[in-house]
């Protein structure tokens, strides 16, 4: 058991964050052992293994991994391996799968759980905070288990509001668990493991960084059943998460906006192309009832339920109201700088080195582009072009489309 541990860590340090190429080589060996053994030439049969991987994988030192395995033990964090019991058949489902994830706290069985991820911008409204309260609240009344990142706003508010009824909570950070980022809810962690479980997929003692988090997204997709955005601009963090449960073929929903907010519109857009709107958690759970779908929840207590919106908006943070009552001129400068960044670069958008590497891959295919063929083109690593793809369809110009291919647009 532990020499597995080891050889899973190793080769999860091996492939890095984010790929996909350690779950189909454990497919493929069915083994860590053997994956650890293999030599160059069996390797090199795997044709989606690429160059740059083989390296990596010829590199039999243990050292690293022992060491990550030593710190989670002293910490009593757990490891899970992709051929653990506990490794859950939602996150095996997805596309790339992670070898190995590290938790923290209470075991909770997501394949009998109704599991549904709640995320939404940062710096979000007064509208926004009292939306992310009421569906923390009211999922997590009803036995839903409340997905999310742990990010500042409505992710934090929702797993707060869930854990205050009783609920049960898995936060999913981009750093290790020993490194929880923002700093400010390590509080509201403790509270979290006392029902819930702390995932990550990077090992302890991992420092947060930007690219780790389009990568953490998708195991916020994964673990859930549904995705609920409640508020996020048109380039968000949200709206990545919501694109990869769109992609695992999960169910998104949508709390409407005011028109004239800026936090609001990519949830508005989202609608606009056809996503659930949903106005109490009523509309999210017919989907699961109506569908007779076995999850645990008291489906009778649904029935009961009312608006209860000015219950929720008196317990809204007083930093949030002070962001609301500034957010319409906040707002208001956005859009002006936006429409003269526009006009300035009209139409060129402002790329990095390795952004305009991929953008050319794609720009100049006929059709859209797989992801294993970007990376085999510009031999980078999948995590670190899964990170900057993320990038440029933030800046909207690329597109994803179902089966990881991208297009310009």
């Amino acid at each position: 058991m532990e020499e597995e541990r080891v050889l899973a860590v190793w080769l999860a340090q091996a492939c890095g964050a984010g790929s996909p190429i350690g779950a189909r080589m454990m497919e493929h060996f069915d083994s860590f052992e053997k994956i650890w053994l293999a030599e160059e030439e069996e390797l090199a049969q795997c044709k989606w293994v690429k160059r740059a991987d083989v390296k990596r994988l010829l590199d039999k030192d243990l050292t690293k991994a022992k060491e990550i395995v030593k710190k989670a033990d002293s910490k009593k964090i757990r490891i899970i391996t992709i051929k653990d019991k506990l490794y859950s058949s939602h996150m095996k489902s997805i596309y790339a799968p992670p070898v190995v994830y590290y938790c923290f706290g209470k075991d909770i069985d997501v394949d009998k759980r109704l599991c549904i991820s709640v995320v939404g911008t940062r710096r979000c409204s007064k509208y926004g905070a009292t939306a992310a309260i009421k569906f923390g609240t009211e999922l997590a009344e009803c036995g839903c288990v409340i997905v999310s990142g742990l990010a500042d706003g409505i992710d934090s508010l929702a797993q707060k509001a869930a854990v205050q009824a009783g609920g049960s909570v898995i936060a999913v950070l981009g750093s290790g668990i020993d490194v929880p980022y923002p700093q400010s809810n390590r509080p509201l962690m403790t509270d979290i493991v006392k029902n819930g479980l702390i995932i990550s997929e990077f090992p302890p003692g991992t420092r947060p960084n930007r690219v780790h988090f389009p990568i953490r997204n998708r195991l916020i997709a994964g673990l859930s059943a549904g995705c609920l955005v409640v508020e996020a601009p048109y380039r968000s963090g949200a709206l990545i998460t919501a694109s990869y449960a769109i992609d695992e073929g999960r169910d998104i929903f949508a709390v409407p906006s005011n028109i004239n907010s800026e936090t609001g519109r990519g949830t508005n857009k989202l609608i606009k192309q056809g996503i659930k709107a949903v106005n109490t958690v009523c509309d999210i759970l017919e989907e699961y009832i109506t569908a007779k779908k076995t999850f645990s929840m008291d489906i009778a207590q649904t029935i009961a339920y009312e608006e209860r919106w000015g219950e929720y908006e008196k317990i809204v943070p007083d930093d949030i109201l002070m962001r609301d009552e500034d957010e319409r001129r906040r707002d208001a400068r956005k859009i002006q700088k936006a429409k003269r960044d526009e006009e300035k670069t009209k139409g060129r958008v402002a790329l990095a080195e390795n952004e305009r590497e991929i953008y050319k891959v794609i720009s100049e295919a006929n059709e859209p582009v797989l992801l294993d063929d970007i990376v085999a083109k510009t031999l980078l690593p999948v995590s670190k072009v899964a990170a900057i793809l993320l990038m440029l369809e933030v800046k909207d110009v690329i597109k994803a489309l179902p089966g990881k291919r991208y297009k310009i647009l």
